[in-house]
């Protein structure tokens, strides 16, 4: 299966130059500070909702959004109301293997903080637990190893190579260009090529090495 995003255009605009999504396959989005990666990735994901797809329902996002509406819940209170949304496409027994994850990266005590008190790395943490409990064919990364210790960053990445091996696609938006190189089997760097009134116009090309 392959999602094809050969030409893209919008307000931002966006080009994009053979850029197909495969399933067991990582595809890297690098490009300076600044430059719009996340724009990007969150481009692809309105394009989906314009345009669904059969696969809709098989995508997942880990982006860099807190989850506002919870400030004030302990992470149990939120991950249980998460569960209960029946729209989102949960794996059986959710609850139990969010547990397990968070058990095993030693980081249960969290459960009974409010979210509002939960560190940087903390949050990351329960939104890779989240992620990891759904299905998915395809999987959107947003700067996924941000303000993770380097053993969390390791976890993080065996969880990309594991997703992989089960056959998952995954489109990673990462500033660490040595780390896309060992995760991603395609890198692509993305440019601003025109800056008018009108519009600003992005290019997305492969990068050999």
């Amino acid at each position: 299966m392959k999602l094809n995003f050969d030409v893209l255009h919008m307000r931002p605009s966006f080009v994009s130059h053979g850029m197909y999504l495969e399933l067991g396959r990582c595809h890297g989005i690098w490009g300076e500070n600044g430059i719009g990666k996340t724009r990007y990735l969150t481009f692809l994901k309105q394009l989906q909702l314009i345009n669904p797809r059969p696969t809709s329902r098989f995508w997942a996002f880990l982006d860099q959004a807190p989850y506002e509406n919870y400030y004030d819940c302990t992470v149990f209170d939120l991950a249980e109301e998460l569960f209960s949304l029946s729209h989102l496409p949960w794996k059986q027994k959710p609850k139990e293997q969010f547990l397990s994850i968070l058990h095993q990266l030693n980081q249960q005590n969290m459960l009974h903080e409010n979210y509002k008190r939960l560190s940087g790395g903390q949050r990351q943490i329960l939104k890779w637990a989240l992620i990891l409990v759904q299905e998915f064919d395809f999987l959107f990364l947003d700067e996924p190893f941000q303000q993770l210790d380097e053993a969390k960053r390791d976890w993080a990445c065996e969880q990309i190579q594991l997703q992989k091996q089960q056959g998952k696609g995954i489109a990673l938006v990462d500033h660490n260009w040595p780390r896309l190189e060992v995760l991603c089997e395609q890198i692509f760097e993305l440019k601003k090529i025109e800056t008018t009134d009108e519009k600003l116009t992005f290019i997305l090309k492969e990068r050999k090495n």
